[in-house]
C-alpha cells in the first residue's frame, strides 16, 4: 500500500463524521499518517460539536436567528 499525502487526514475525519472512535494509534504515534489521522478526527470532532451547539443554543428552531437586537 502506498501512501498519499492526506490520505490520513480524509480517513480520520471520515471515522468520526461516521461515529468512530479515536484509535489509540492515531494519539501516541509520530508517523506522518497518524498525525494527519489525528488532526482529521479532531477536525471532525469540532465540527460535530459546533453543529450540535448551534441546534441546541435556542429552544425554538431559527427563532434568534429572525430576531434584530439593538445591540447588533
Amino acid at each position: 500500500m502506498t501512501y498519499k499525502p492526506g490520505e490520513g487526514y480524509d480517513k480520520g475525519f471520515q471515522c468520526r463524521m461516521n461515529g468512530g472512535e479515536k484509535p489509540a494509534q492515531a494519539t501516541f504515534n509520530t508517523d506522518p499518517y497518524w498525525k494527519e489521522y489525528s488532526t482529521g478526527w479532531d477536525d471532525a470532532n469540532t465540527r460535530i460539536i459546533n453543529e450540535a451547539r448551534e441546534r441546541n443554543a435556542c429552544s425554538k428552531p431559527k427563532c434568534c436567528k429572525k430576531k434584530d437586537f439593538i445591540q447588533d
